[in-house]
């Protein structure tokens, strides 16, 4: 066995080690998974395991590296290491993570050079402050994709191996071992989890593999070598800008949480954590192998059709997948209706009164993805769970169908008040985290509101509606007699 070899296993059994006694002694003090919007799991998962990773490149890189970069590193992530613990154990605010991130980038600049950007020619400065976004970015982007079990994981993996094998100076063994750290986890975190990353975990992925190839100085310096971070980087990259334009789209924070990440979307799709697991590893290893191809010393036309047959693979499947996800939430839907029309006396005209007195909007198309991966029985017990709130909440109400999805709650003898809507916001809330289908951590749940009836007139308009104004009705039949 050679040198290296030894260094990786004993990387890897470290890792075991460390995170097998984390597992089996974290839940001692609490310090487990809090079942939220975003976890499927009926039980409580351990946290910390990105501790463990931590401890075992540590050590591992104290023994066998003790290079200088290797204690820049150590130094540059105290940081994340203090409130990444912090974090599993009081969920701090997105801006204390933040300045967290932040500081360890200031400490990267103030001790290493983004040499990939200089070399290529952008100006000193200028290769900093792209360097600390991307980094920024990145950060977060890989904490983003640290939603079902094992992806995080395996992205690490793949990402570290595929930079160890870039062509000129990079700290091989050091990514190496940090890959070997994480395969060491992911005996732990292959679905079904046994333990979770936690933030410490899933940032230390995009603060190492960033840093590393920023400081990356190619063999043949070409400008081409600017995508080698993108590529190994795309999924999360790509997953972090959707997720920033649909919350900032509806008016939210971008660091506001919910569940239509990308591998939200594949689980929806293929209904299996196993294959939805694979179904991306096999995007990442793509974007990997992209990255390796274009880095090599290749001619230019091979790199630039390598870059273009991925970019369009890439594209394609992630069409496929929320293409899939649409097609079958929209059956779902259909098979929710027909359950909702013989529960209820369904309106076919939409008619606005003089004694109409508050309208109410439930969107459920959000609801029905989350019940996709659950079956039909999950699907049956919600609706009739939906329904008995119905009839309890909105008695003498008129109920109307508004396309796959939204169902309209027309009330005419009970007018809107503060206490109703906070009892109707309430009642709602809790019937999606009964079914654990919550799709934001809001004190509103996502697809419920109120309209007035300008509002009212406008929704039936884009959803081609008729409306038919009662009085004017009775007005027009008074005149024809």
């Amino acid at each position: 066995m050679t040198n290296l070899t030894i260094i990786l296993c004993c990387a890897f059994f470290e890792s075991v080690i460390f995170v097998a006694l984390l597992k089996r002694y974290v839940p001692n003090f609490g310090l487990v998974s809090k079942r939220n919007f975003r976890r499927l799991e009926p039980s409580q998962i351990p946290l910390l395991g990105g501790l463990g990773i931590y401890i075992s490149f540590l050590s591992s890189s104290l023994f066998f590296l003790s290079s200088p970069s290797t204690l820049r590193f150590f130094v540059m992530s105290l940081p994340i290491l203090i409130v990444g613990i912090a974090d599993d154990i009081y969920e701090l605010s997105p801006r204390t993570k933040v300045t967290s991130q932040l500081l360890a980038i200031v400490i990267w600049c103030l001790n290493e050079t983004p040499t990939l950007l200089i070399d290529t020619g952008v100006s000193s400065p200028l290769a900093y402050i792209f360097s600390a976004f991307w980094i920024l970015g990145v950060m977060n982007a890989t904490n983003m994709i640290d939603g079902i079990d094992g992806i995080a994981s395996s992205f690490a993996i793949l990402g570290f191996a595929a930079a160890g094998f870039l062509p000129g100076q990079i700290d091989s063994t050091g990514l190496w071992i940090m890959s070997a750290c994480y395969c060491g986890f992911f005996v732990f975190n292959f679905a079904p989890a046994k333990i979770y990353l936690g933030d410490l975990g899933s940032q230390l992925i995009g603060l190492y593999l960033a840093t590393e190839l920023m400081c990356w100085r190619p063999t043949i310096p070409s400008k081409y070598n600017l995508l080698v971070p993108l590529m190994i980087f795309a999924f999360p990259q790509i997953d972090a800008m959707l997720a920033i334009y649909r919350r900032l789209m509806a008016g939210q924070s971008p660091f506001h949480a919910d569940k239509e990440h990308l591998h939200h979307k594949v689980l929806h799709s293929l209904e299996s954590v196993r294959l939805s697991w694979v179904f991306i590893s096999i995007i990442i290893a793509i974007n990997a192998v992209t990255a390796l191809i274009i880095s090599a010393d290749t001619e230019t036309f091979i790199k630039f059709e390598v870059l273009i047959s991925s970019v369009t693979l890439l594209t394609t499947l992630l069409w496929w997948t929320i293409k899939t996800e649409k097609v079958m939430t929209s059956r779902i839907a259909q098979y929710g209706n027909v359950i909702i029309q013989k529960k209820f006396e369904i309106a076919q005209e939409l008619e606005i009164t003089s004694s109409l007195k508050s309208i109410v909007v439930y969107d459920l198309k959000p609801y029905y993805e989350g019940l996709l991966v659950r079956g039909l029985g999950a699907i049956d017990n919600f609706i009739e769970s939906f329904s008995l709130l119905i009839k309890k909440q909105h008695p003498k109400s008129e109920v109307f169908l508004i396309g796959d999805y939204s169902i309209l709650i027309m009330r005419k003898y009970f007018a809107d008040s503060v206490e109703f809507k906070a009892e109707v916001n309430l009642q709602f809330l809790g019937l999606t985290k009964k079914y654990n289908i919550q799709k934001n951590d809001s004190a509103s749940p996502r697809g419920l509101s109120f309209l007035s009836l300008t509002e009212l007139e406008q929704l039936a308009k884009k959803n081609k509606i008729l409306v038919i104004k009662r009085d004017e009705k009775l007005s027009s039949q008074k005149m024809a007699g």
